[in-house]
């Protein structure tokens, strides 16, 4: 939240913070991690060259479904834009991005 400012879509604190936290990034600063492009969507993750999963941003999560013959419509009630998406086997890893300075739930913002 911007202090002062009138909250929802008009602040850029979020969004500032989200370029500035970027997990993708992060893997790059640890020296056992590394990542690929993907040739379809996202980014392949290594760790000590072992591959452990794939990391997906936003509109990357329906590329995917598509990709497994998932029609998103019938399971999903909306489309979700998360952050981040790391799949490992068959576990989906949702890592949603917030900034907050005030109180109150994140999980509501």
């Amino acid at each position: 939240m911007v202090r002062g400012g009138v909250g929802g879509a008009n602040t850029q604190t979020g969004l500032s913070f989200e370029g500035r936290v970027e997990l993708q990034n992060m893997f790059n600063h640890y020296s056992n991690f590394s990542i690929k492009q993907n040739p379809n969507f996202g980014v392949d993750i290594y760790y000590y060259n072992d591959y452990i999963g794939l990391l997906l941003k936003k509109h990357d999560l329906y590329k995917f479904l598509s990709s497994k013959g998932v029609d998103w419509n019938k399971v999903l009630s909306k489309q979700l834009l998360p952050d981040n998406l790391i799949i490992t086997n068959n576990l989906i890893t949702v890592i949603e991005v917030k900034y907050q300075e005030v109180s109150g739930s994140v999980d509501e913002k």
